[in-house]
């Protein structure tokens, strides 16, 4: 008899024993919830009878399993959650470990109900407010912590929010600031290439002129000059009305050595490509046979002696002009273009460099069409060395010697068809 009654009673202290152990880390978890923070051990023990522990798998909602949420306070004790609003399934907010869903419900006992998803494995703490508040205890000590405690929350998590949408607004606002500066240069180059354009368009009609002169004096090179010299100095007049560094126009000594040596290396190779080109064209033309390679003599000023002062003066004349040429259509024209213009990176470097060659090739067309078109080759390369080294200096000493020596000393313009 006595064995039986100890059997029972060791039954009855296990039960007990289980129960303790399971309201106990109950309470433990609600301990660690910080909207329970402040609440006594005693005051943890009166309320873990009304919670429920609740694991809800992912894309499962917790009230297609059967808990209410709408008049509860649920906080999440491991996983994540998403919590959205009931029409149209809109997402509100994403919960984690340690954090409430649903603190409105505590002060609002109409609060619209919110549907609550598990975005991973998910435990809860399910906390049923509507049996709660009709303890008389519940509203005199526990309500006023767990308010206190929602506040605290709130203003941690609107401190939080402020700071991300501050940082939100500078980097608006510096994207903005940054969008109408684009818009601002855009409108600068669209008005600076127009008055470019206008400019050239008087350079192109006045050829004609040049073409009449070079028939009565044998020459135009030297109404040329002056002509393009003027160009240049109504396009300089307008870099200046931009107010913007001369640098962005190419007139600046950076990475002027690299562009040197890129240059001279293009402009020896032109030059021997160029010698080999006419050796051929003398060899297998015989009309050309006795036609020297290199002649001082050119078809340019062929009323001129070879020992004429005026064809040296010519000469320098010419090497002085190259870097004019280059100051209006790489400077000018083509750097304009490429600020002006959208699109990637590599799209506008090309789009200005073909565009801009397009102008220089006009330049030449006085002298003939077919000189011309050849100008366009040297010129492709002088406008990829520009977008590249962002300086004047290379492109204007290779355009000097090359075209010089095509022109003065092999004398290139006696076998291109006029």
């Amino acid at each position: 008899m006595l064995k039986v009654g100890e059997l029972i009673s060791n039954k009855i202290t296990n039960k007990f024993r289980f129960y303790l152990k399971a309201t106990s880390e109950i309470a433990s978890s609600l301990s660690n919830q910080t909207i329970f923070s402040g609440l006594t051990p005693s005051q943890l023990r009166k309320i873990e009878d009304y919670v429920t522990v609740k694991t809800i798998t992912p894309n499962n909602e917790v009230n297609a399993e059967g808990f209410r949420v709408e008049n509860a306070l649920c906080c999440v004790l491991s996983g994540k959650v998403n919590v959205y609003e009931p029409e149209g399934k809109k997402e509100i907010i994403e919960c984690q470990a340690g954090e409430p869903i649903n603190l409105l419900s505590l002060v609002d006992e109409t609060a619209k109900a919110r549907i609550v998803s598990a975005a991973e494995p998910t435990t809860l703490l399910i906390l049923q407010l509507e049996d709660l508040r009709v303890l008389p205890y519940y509203k005199k000590v526990i309500e006023p912590i767990l308010l206190a405690n929602a506040v605290r929350f709130f203003a941690d998590r609107f401190s939080h929010t402020k700071e991300i949408l501050l940082n939100i607004n500078r980097i608006g606002t510096s994207s903005l600031e940054s969008h109408l500066d684009e818009i601002q240069r855009r409108v600068l180059f669209g008005i600076f290439i127009i008055r470019i354009l206008i400019v050239l368009c008087m350079y192109t009609l006045s050829l004609k002129g040049l073409a009449f002169v070079k028939l009565e004096v044998g020459s135009s090179s030297g109404v040329t000059i002056l002509l393009v010299s003027f160009v240049a100095m109504i396009l300089y007049h307008i870099m200046l009305q931009t107010r913007l560094p001369m640098s962005n126009f190419g007139i600046t000594t950076t990475n002027w050595k690299n562009a040197i040596q890129v240059n001279l290396f293009f402009s020896i190779a032109f030059i021997i490509v160029s010698t080999f080109a006419k050796y051929v064209f003398i060899h297998f033309h015989p009309a050309s046979l006795n036609m020297p390679l290199f002649e001082w003599k050119t078809g340019m000023h062929a009323t001129l002696q070879v020992y004429d002062i005026k064809l040296f003066l010519f000469f320098v004349l010419y090497m002085a002009f190259s870097p004019i040429q280059e100051f209006i259509v790489r400077g000018g024209l083509q750097g304009a273009l490429y600020s002006f213009l959208s699109g990637t990176e590599k799209e506008r470097r090309w789009t200005s460099i073909i565009v801009s060659n397009l102008m220089f090739t006009t330049l030449h067309i006085h002298l003939s069409t077919s000189f011309a078109l050849m100008a366009f080759i040297p010129g492709v390369f002088w406008g990829w060395s520009y977008a590249r080294q962002k300086t004047l200096i290379g492109v204007s000493l290779s355009h000097a010697i090359t075209g010089a020596f095509l022109f003065y000393i092999l004398g290139i313009t006696n076998i291109i068809p006029q």
